[in-house]
This record gives C-alpha cells, structure tokens and sequence, in this order.
C-alpha cells in the first residue's frame, strides 16, 4: 500500500512540478527542484522500501507520508483553481487612460519633489499639542513663535512663490505597453502643502489683529491662487485629497469674521474662487485616474516578478519565492483585475461630477458590492485578486465625500461674497451634502450664513 501510494505521489509531485514550471512560476527556483527532489526521493524509496526495510527506511517514510500528503492537497488545490479560472482574462482596452503631462509641468513636478522634501521640516510642523479642530487661530501657542519667525517664514514663502506660479503634472513610465508609475515612485510630502497653509492662516489671523489687514487679505488672496494652481496640478489623488483639504481651510477662515471686506475685495475674492467647485470634482477625478493607472501598472510589474506591494524589504528567499507565485494565474487572474479595477475607479469618477440627488444611490450600489467583497474576502475565482480588493479598495465616498464637505463650504462662501460685492446672489443654494438649504441671518453686526455643522459670516 506505501509502495503504491509513494508511487502516485511521485507523479503528483512531478505534475506539480511541471504546472508550477510552465504556468504559474514560469521558472525553476529554489521551491521548484524542492518539489523534483521530492518526487525522485518518493521514488527511490518506494523501490527501496519494498526491498531492504529497516529502521532509517521506516523513519524516511514518517517524513515522506505528512510532506507527499500536502503535496497531493495542494496538487488538488491548483487543478481546482485552474478549473474555475480558465480561461485566464485576456488584456481590456482600460475605459480611463492618461496622458503624459507637458515638459514644463514634468519639470515643474521634479521641482516640487524637491522643495517638498529638502524643506526645513520644523518650518512645517505644528507644535506638539497643538489641535487644528480648537486651537487653529491661536498664533500665540506654545512654540508658535518658532515657526511664524522670519527663518521659516523665508522658508515657507519659497514654497508659496512656487505653487503660485504655476501647475504641474507627474510624469509617467511605459510599462507593457500602457502609462504608468513604477512600483519605487516615491510620492511628494504633500503634509508640506497642507501645513504651511495651516501655518499661513494663523499667521493672516496675527496680521489682523496686528492692524496689518491690507497686508492680511493680500496674502489670503494669494492662498487661493496656489490652491486653485494645486487642484489644477495632475499630481495624483495624494495631491488631490491635500488640495481639498486646503481649499476647505481656506473656506473656514470666514468663521472667525475677522477679515473684514469692502464691496471691492468681495469682487476680488470672487474671482480668486471662480469656478472652485468646478475644478474640486476634476481634481479628484484626475486624482483617481491616475490612482487607476498606479494600481493597475503596479499589477503588471508584479506579473514579471517585481513583487515589492507584498513582499517588500528584507525577507526570506525562499518565503518571496512562494508569495511571488499567489500573484500569478490561476491564483491571481491579472487581466481579470486590472478589468474589474478600472469599471471600479470609472465608476469612482461618474460618481465625482453627479449631482447630489444622483451621486447617492449610486454610491450606495457601489458601496455595497465593495462591501460584499469585504465581508467575502474568499474566492475561487481569481482568489487573490478577491482579497487584495478586499482588503484594499476604500468605500467610494470615503473621498467623494470629502470633497463635497468642502464643495459645500465654497458655495455658501461665494453666496455670502457676492452679497457683500453687490451682486445678485440669487436663491439660497442647496448643500450639496445633505440637500438643506443654507440660512442667512443677521446677527451682532455680522452676516451670517449657516449649513450644518458650519457656518460663515462677515461684517456688515
């Protein structure tokens, strides 16, 4: 009975060797002669076995039994795997493709790498303690005075000067065929960005109350244009998601009410925050299209053997080897994911530029069948594709949503300037969050108007 079982296993071994060879591997490593020698070993001791048994030869089949048995389950594995799996998918045309940038603005992304990441960093960070929710105006915190001295102000301005002068796009790489990022590329230190407009408002709200208000708004003024530079930037969704976030503190400084407005620096500031909604959803949507090309180029890669997304820094030969082979068909259908990433991210970006009303069912649909891949992170259809999206893919409106919180915020500000500029401002718009409407209201000299969880005003 050993005899013949050794003998099957043997064969077992050496069609898994070769399915190992030929389709999943592509190559003989250290995991592939382990599964040869195996099945030569079975061999010679089942001829052996039968012929001179002994004490060694009972010990050699003690280790040989339990190692064929897995061998043989996982034999079972792949046949199953290769059978709900074939076809393997066939390379889509992508439904979101990008374009290189122009020269200038190539360059212009070098640059920024550059300032971003040999900035003084102390210039840019907020002392320890300090809260962004309850202490942004407070320029008199402990260890303030530090970072809004002369030094790092010189520092800062630098930063400022060049993304008020212009936008600029990431460049990308061939890979297979397709534009995309190579799995080393680095991502700016877009927390910079964020910061020193953080840094730059508190440093408005002490030109204020210094009495330095012309000085104030023209540098609020100037805050706008680098952010309207920042979300028409095709930098990727870091740089998107850190745009908005911006525009949303640039947005919230009217809270306070203290950068009192003429009817001409309400025109001004109009302008400054024309078409801002506008580009809030292009530069998400950019964002995503360039996080679609990331992810599905980073597939590529890892289908000729870069496996760095898992397997990343020093480890084991022999443990890279075996992960290597769980990001190659049957296990991981390349082609199948890159088609279902890409409907995903377009379904993403149909999402960004629908209005309310529309944007919520269909969030919800899409929102559910992402939740259904998480709460079912298990498959024997492209089974590690299946859990890496499960693990790995954010709820749709998790940056959606984000960016009609301050969507919201930039609609009732441009209502309440264009009633301090004279203009018409019509009906009171919707909030593009929750579909209230926004309430206006008088109150202790100021106007004020109100959506939710903020509210703006300006004195009359």
């Amino acid at each position: 009975m050993l005899k013949k079982y050794l003998r099957f296993s043997a064969a077992a071994l050496v069609l898994l060797f070769s399915i190992d060879r030929f389709v999943v591997s592509g190559s003989c490593d250290l995991l592939s002669w382990a599964l040869l020698f195996l099945a030569v070993l079975s061999l010679i001791h089942a001829f052996f076995r039968e012929r001179s048994p002994s004490s060694m030869g009972k010990l050699v089949s003690i280790l040989l039994v339990p190692l064929t048995l897995l061998s043989n389950l996982l034999l079972l594995i792949v046949l199953v795997l290769i059978a709900f799996n074939y076809p393997p998918a066939k390379p889509v045309a992508p439904r979101i493709k990008i374009v290189q940038p122009p020269p200038d603005q190539a360059a212009g992304y070098a640059e920024l790498f550059t300032l971003l990441e040999n900035g003084e960093q102390a210039c840019y960070s907020l002392p320890g303690g300090f809260s962004w929710q309850k202490d942004r105006y407070d320029y008199a915190y402990q260890g303030m005075a530090e970072i809004l001295n002369e030094r790092c102000g010189a520092e800062r301005g630098r930063l400022l000067d060049f993304i008020t002068a212009g936008v600029t796009g990431k460049p990308f790489s061939e890979i297979e065929g397709q534009l995309g990022l190579p799995m080393s590329e680095p991502i700016p230190r877009y927390k910079n960005l964020v910061d020193l407009y953080r840094i730059e408002l508190l440093d408005l709200t002490r030109m204020i109350d210094e009495g330095r208000s012309a000085e104030a708004f023209a540098g609020y003024l100037l805050l706008w244009r680098g952010v309207r530079n920042r979300l028409d930037s095709r930098d990727g969704l870091v740089n998107a998601m850190a745009s908005i976030a911006m525009a949303g503190f640039l947005a919230d400084f009217f809270e306070t009410g203290i950068l009192a407005l003429d009817q001409g620096m309400a025109e001004e500031l109009l302008e400054s925050m024309d078409r801002m909604p506008a580009l809030l959803d292009s530069s998400l949507a950019g964002g995503l299209m360039i996080e679609c090309a990331a992810i599905s180029s980073f597939m590529l890669q890892d289908q000729k053997g870069a496996v760095p997304l898992i397997v990343a820094g020093p480890g084991n030969d022999l443990y890279r080897s075996l992960v290597a082979r769980f990001l190659r068909w049957p296990f991981f259908d390349v082609n199948a994911n890159r088609d279902f990433i890409d409907g995903l991210f377009a379904e993403q970006i149909d999402i960004v530029y629908l209005p309310r009303e529309q944007k919520g069912k269909k969030a919800e649909n899409l929102n559910a069948r992402l939740q259904e891949i998480a709460d079912h992170p298990f498959s024997l259809v492209n089974p590690t594709g299946r859990f890496l999206n499960a693990i790995a893919m954010p709820a749709v409106d998790s940056y959606d949503g984000k960016k009609e919180a301050v969507k919201a915020r930039i609609t009732a500000l441009t209502w309440l300037l264009k009633s301090v500029a004279g203009k018409d401002p019509g009906l009171l718009p919707e909030n593009s969050v929750n579909g209230e409407r926004f309430v206006v209201e008088e109150q202790d000299g100021f106007l004020k108007i109100s959506g939710g969880n903020f509210f703006f005003r300006v004195r009359k």
